[in-house]
């Protein structure tokens, strides 16, 4: 698959994450979002687009309103997990967190949270696979005035989070096995791009340290999204041949055979033998964020 220069560009849009919540007879939900924005500044109105498919969108319709909770960048992957590779028809998501009801009625999730809103629905417009709801803000509350706020960008690229298949910013990724060392017997989830580590374990659920994956209980969960381990693939760990190397930022892959003339790279230029400060012509980055492509 071609990396679609579009999806590389509004991939660099500033967008925040987000949970969206909303409430229908007695029963509360939410879901992260990165698809909300300020449209009006007097009043202040807000836009959201939500999956048709997310039971928050069914809570948002019936009830005409919803609340936000704008993230701070320690929030960590477990807790998004929570919030964006979990169904709210499975568990109680908000039984997990420390919330409050808000104006409308909508829980407001504190953890983790900079700040938080309620807003009530006064038009939506149908976009095919979303719904775009517009609302007004009818109350607001700020809960740590310095803490920095958690973006898109930081999650997917220092949290090295993926993207649930129903946000708007969805894409799919370019199918290469990426070359990271020897042999680990790591593995990787499927879902959400949690790696198993034997050397780390995983402590939460009381697997030590040392653990390979083929020993886990067949009852073990990913932590992050809650899928089994059928869900998961080997890290593929091998020195290949092919000489390309694609960007771990963007996705850019730089072929020898191809060289990078907006550089003045000849053809036949080998990614080892390209200058140390070149960067990728996409996104800026330097070779060390580059990997081996299969």
């Amino acid at each position: 698959m071609t990396v679609d220069v579009r999806q590389t560009v509004l991939d660099r849009c500033s967008y925040g994450l987000y949970i969206v919540t909303s409430h229908m007879d007695g029963k509360l939900n939410g879901q992260i979002s990165d698809a909300l924005m300020q449209i009006t500044a007097f009043p202040p109105k807000v836009a959201v687009s939500i999956n048709k498919t997310e039971l928050t969108h069914d809570y948002i319709m019936a009830s005409g309103v919803f609340g936000v909770s704008i993230l701070a960048q320690d929030a960590d992957l477990p807790f998004i997990g929570l919030f964006g590779f979990k169904s709210g028809r499975e568990i109680d998501k908000l039984s997990q967190v420390e919330y409050k009801i808000g104006e409308t009625g909508s829980p407001l999730v504190l953890d983790h949270s900079t700040s938080v809103f309620d807003a009530k629905v006064f038009d939506t417009a149908d976009l095919g696979t979303h719904t775009l709801f517009m609302a007004d803000v009818v109350s607001a509350e700020v809960l740590q005035e310095h803490a920095r706020v958690l973006t898109y960008r930081y999650y997917t690229i220092n949290l090295k989070g993926k993207v649930p298949k129903n946000a708007p910013s969805y894409h799919e990724e370019e199918s290469v096995a990426v070359a990271k060392g020897g042999a680990s017997g790591k593995y990787a989830c499927d879902v959400c791009g949690y790696v198993y580590d034997p050397a780390k374990g995983d402590p939460n659920a009381g697997i030590a340290p040392g653990t390979l994956f083929e020993e886990l209980p067949d009852d073990w969960i990913c932590p992050i999204c809650g899928v089994g381990k059928d869900q998961f693939s080997p890290v593929i760990e091998a020195v290949l041949p092919s000489g390309k190397q694609v960007c771990d930022v963007c996705g850019y892959i730089y072929d020898p055979a191809k060289g990078d003339a907006s550089a003045e790279i000849e053809a036949g230029t080998s990614f080892d033998d390209l200058p140390d400060d070149w960067v990728c012509p996409i996104c800026g980055v330097g070779k060390e964020s580059f990997s081996p492509i299969l």
